[in-house]
């Protein structure tokens, strides 16, 4: 639990109005930004400082952005908060999409260490890394510690999906260097996924950047959503497949499935509560999938011959029979793992809408060529 990772810089979201007193007494003034999309941050602005609260799994994460040069305001007590200065010019990062975060707002500079460098797509970040602009602090299974105080960023942007991993950002966040969680991944809307670089903005300082990038996403996302509002027909659509025994299926309450939604598909689980993804076993899946009319996967799957060698009843669907099986396969790197689909693709929703988009309604998007996704044969 967050409350005892970061025990004095977190409060639980029922316990929030009960400790209104112990906050700095500072009103807020006309924000330099607003969430409109996003559940799980929150951001506020006052006379001296920002205050970002991050929400992760029913606790309270909060961080105080000051910035540099500015003497701490008064009701900050420096020991018992999480304090950032802005704004930041070394930043470590633990995920692709973070790395995207700071290209949206044409800050890949700010990008000092990282552990996800072997699945980068963007050739600037690629160069930077082999250059050693951008430096190496362990993979994206384990972090060297010791490698990340030594080259000593100023925040470091984690994703949590382990107690294990939640007790070394715990420790790091002790020793000095900032922990700030990014919750993107628990978001149930595409939007609200893309909103996150409004975070890395207010770390930044470049709200004004992030508004004016993330307005044109939104529109552009909005208008993309209307132009097939009143489709007669939608198409059914499964995703993914099998791993290691489980078909991980969006829930019903995903940003895939409210994704496929607004692409004007029929996705059989839309009424289930789930904001993940379901575990299901094959035997639940196969009366579904033989019927599907198109099937979307994003996990590297590159080929038909492929997707009939991991399991001989994928033959059996009515989307593998007629080639409406697409796959996240297009922009991806040949000398690294990296995939483009997990990096630019949070940032850039509107890409993956008009992709979903050709592929269940084409008459719809007759000139797009589809960005991230392809037709596997």
């Amino acid at each position: 639990m967050l409350v005892s990772l970061f025990a004095c810089h977190s409060q639980r979201k029922e316990e929030t109005n009960t400790m209104v007193s112990q906050e700095p007494a500072t009103a807020t003034v006309t924000p330099l930004t607003t969430v409109q999309h996003a559940q799980n941050f929150k951001l506020t602005y006052h006379k001296k400082f920002k205050k970002l609260q991050v929400f992760y799994k029913g606790d309270t994460l909060v961080y105080y952005l000051i910035a540099k040069g500015e003497t701490l305001p008064e009701g900050i007590n420096k020991e018992q908060s999480t304090i950032i200065r802005t704004p930041v010019e070394k930043i470590a990062l633990t995920s692709t999409t973070h790395a995207s975060l700071c290209s949206f707002l044409e800050a890949t500079d700010a990008i000092h260490t990282v552990t996800c460098g072997e699945y980068f797509y963007d050739s600037t970040l690629l160069q930077a890394l082999q250059s050693g602009n951008i430096q190496s602090f362990g993979n994206s299974v384990s972090i060297n510690q010791e490698l990340l105080f030594a080259q000593q960023p100023e925040v470091m942007i984690a994703t949590s999906w382990s107690e294990t991993q939640l007790e070394i950002y715990r420790m790091i966040n002790e020793a000095g260097i900032p922990v700030v969680l990014n919750a993107e991944w628990l978001e149930t809307s595409a939007l609200g996924k893309a909103e996150w670089v409004k975070v890395m903005a207010a770390l930044l300082d470049k709200e004004a950047l992030a508004n004016e990038k993330f307005q044109k996403v939104e529109e552009e996302y909005q208008r993309l959503a209307k132009l097939v509002e009143n489709t007669p027909q939608s198409p059914t659509v499964i995703c993914g497949v099998p791993y290691k025994g489980t078909w991980f299926m969006p829930g019903g309450k995903s940003f895939m499935s409210r994704l496929l939604l607004e692409a004007a598909g029929n996705y059989p689980w839309q009424q289930d509560s789930t904001t993940g993804s379901m575990q299901l076993d094959f035997e639940a899946v196969y009366p579904v999938g033989v019927k599907a009319d198109k099937w979307i996967i994003t996990s590297n799957v590159q080929s038909l011959p492929e997707l009939q060698a991991r399991d001989e009843r994928f033959t059996d669907f009515q989307a593998y029979q007629q080639q409406e099986v697409y796959s996240n396969t297009k922009r991806t790197n040949p000398t690294t793992q990296g995939n483009d689909y997990w990096e630019s693709g949070v940032t850039h929703p509107h890409l993956v809408l008009a992709d979903f988009i050709k592929i269940l309604h084409p008459e719809r998007l007759p000139e797009h060529k589809m960005h991230y996704f392809e037709r596997l044969n």
